[in-house]
C-alpha cells in the first residue's frame, strides 16, 4: 500500500471531487492506513505488515536492484 495523497488539483480514480472534500496530508493518510491495518490484525483478517525498509533489512537486500518493482512506481 503506497500512502501518498494526491497533490492539490490532482484526483485519483474519478477525475473530480467535491470542492469541500478535504485532501489528507501524507502523515494523516499514513496514520489512517496504519489504523486500518492494525484493525485488520485484531480482527484476524491481516497476518502482518511492514514497511519496505524493514522488509529489505530482513531480506538482507544489498542493492536497489533487489527491491520489488511494480510497473509505474516512482522512486
Amino acid at each position: 500500500i503506497w500512502a501518498c495523497p494526491p497533490s492539490e488539483g490532482d484526483d485519483y480514480i474519478f477525475h473530480c471531487h467535491p470542492p469541500e472534500q478535504k485532501i489528507p496530508k501524507p502523515k494523516r493518510l499514513q496514520e489512517w492506513y496504519k489504523k486500518m491495518l492494525d484493525k485488520g490484525i485484531i480482527e484476524r483478517i491481516i497476518l502482518d505488515y511492514k514497511d519496505i525498509l524493514k522488509q529489505a533489512m530482513e531480506d538482507n537486500i544489498s542493492s536497489a536492484a533487489e527491491l520489488p518493482y511494480f510497473e509505474g512506481d516512482f522512486w
